[in-house]
């Protein structure tokens, strides 16, 4: 298979030829061995003109006597074009109509009196009677003595033809694609006299490849390579798009997969520390006050070495989703490390965050735990104010969580510069 360059190789390689066949080649045609025909103006009824063929042994030509002053008065060579009388010559893919006709009128060349040439054009869609449209052409043959070669588009409707047809403009308008047949005549209003007419030329030129066919095939040659590439092209970039989507679908997956690992707790899946004070960032930009709840499972060390580390997973994990649960509505719960968690609260009063550490106490106590075991924890509890740093806030709440550990554990305890927020009593020891 070819690749782009040998196409567009190949290609130019075929412009180039075609264009130089047809600037370089030439179609002749030769409308002398056509069949002919003569007529005059008396096969119609119309006078005593009289006309015969002389035999030329080349061209061809006919002598007229025209006996009267008939303006009217003619005789007509006509050379029979096409295959039948509605099938003819398609003039307009040849260039030029190449005529060498001499005249003489009782011996003598004569002048101002051009010999016509008509063009019958069948068309089927003409008005009645005039199926056939006259195209003229008027050779001056004492001027052209040596012939002339006339371009096809200077070749015209005849102007009596027009007014006696009445067709409309459209139909009125040139059209050489079916020539059926083509007349050589006498002068218009020649006088009387013996005319000699010869035909020593009579001949189309044409390029081998019409204008029309060889533009209209390069066009589509190049078009249709165009649009292939085209197609090609918005394929290949649909493919990439397709890719480069599942790419970042991929990449998506993988990033926030590492954001989870970065910032989620493996074992309880609850925010980490990291995640945590990216929490804490976001609340304070939104200006957002919370409190802290700072809490420690007691006596998870003993608990750990007794019954292995299984079953402190176990317990960190259980305890995480109850806490979880109930901060849940309200803020989120963090692993602070070990067995210590965090819970941020968006309130701006410490009843708020009492009552919630409350509830993580009533639900632990109700909870069964693995082994039978009675798990229990110890909070303490401090505002984060927007005036208060995180970690002056953290320091209180971890003050407030060793009063609580010295107090006997099972407790939930306040920051002492919190208290007077606290309406209920501000040390509590689980039910």
């Amino acid at each position: 298979m070819l690749g782009n360059q040998g196409k567009i190789g190949f290609l130019i390689a075929l412009t180039v030829s075609l264009l130089a066949l047809h600037f370089c080649s030439q179609r002749n045609l030769n409308l002398l061995n056509s069949p002919g025909s003569i007529t005059t103006n008396s096969d119609y009824g119309g006078g005593n003109s009289k006309a015969i063929a002389l035999p030329f042994q080349e061209g061809a030509g006919f002598l007229c006597q025209i006996a009267d002053q008939n303006p009217r008065s003619f005789c007509e060579y006509t050379f029979q074009l096409g295959k039948d009388a509605t099938h003819g010559l398609n003039f307009s893919q040849f260039g030029s109509l190449d005529l060498n006709i001499s005249m003489t009128r009782d011996g003598w060349p004569l002048q101002d009196y051009p010999v016509r040439v008509y063009l019958h054009q069948y068309d089927p869609n003409l008005p009645k009677h005039w199926h056939h449209k006259i195209h003229q052409i008027n050779f001056d043959t004492y001027e052209h003595t040596n012939g002339l070669s006339l371009p096809t588009e200077y070749i015209q409707v005849a102007d009596w033809w027009r007014e006696a047809s009445q067709a409309d403009m459209l139909r009125s308008m040139v059209d050489l694609t079916n020539i059926v047949s083509l007349s050589i005549l006498t002068p218009e209003g020649a006088p009387q006299g013996l005319y000699q007419i010869k035909i020593n030329q009579l001949s189309t030129q044409g390029k081998l490849i019409p204008d029309f066919t060889l533009y209209g095939l390069l066009s589509f040659i190049w078009l249709w390579f165009l649009l292939h590439q085209l197609i090609r092209y918005l394929k290949r970039i649909h493919c990439q798009q397709k890719r480069l989507k599942r790419r970042v679908i991929q990449l998506s997956e993988r990033s926030h997969s590492l954001q989870k690992q970065a910032t989620v707790d493996p074992l309880t899946k609850v925010l980490n520390r990291g995640g945590g004070l990216e929490l804490v960032h976001r609340l304070k930009v939104l200006h957002t006050p919370f409190c802290l709840l700072y809490i420690d499972l007691d006596h998870f060390k003993h608990l750990n070495d007794r019954y292995g580390h299984q079953v402190g997973d176990d317990v960190l994990t259980q305890f995480a989703d109850i806490a979880q649960s109930i901060v849940r509505s309200q803020g989120t719960l963090i692993r602070w490390g070990g067995e210590e968690f965090l819970g941020l609260i968006r309130c701006d009063d410490i009843e708020s965050a009492y009552f919630t550490a409350r509830q993580i106490h009533k639900q632990m106590a109700a909870h069964s735990w693995p082994h039978q075991q009675q798990v229990t924890c110890s909070i303490g509890i401090a505002l984060c104010s927007l005036e208060t740093p995180f970690q002056q806030a953290t320091e209180k709440a971890d003050s407030a969580l060793y009063k609580a550990k010295h107090n006997g554990r099972n407790r939930i305890e306040v920051s002492a510069s919190d208290k007077k927020q606290c309406v209920e009593p501000v040390t509590r020891q689980a039910i």
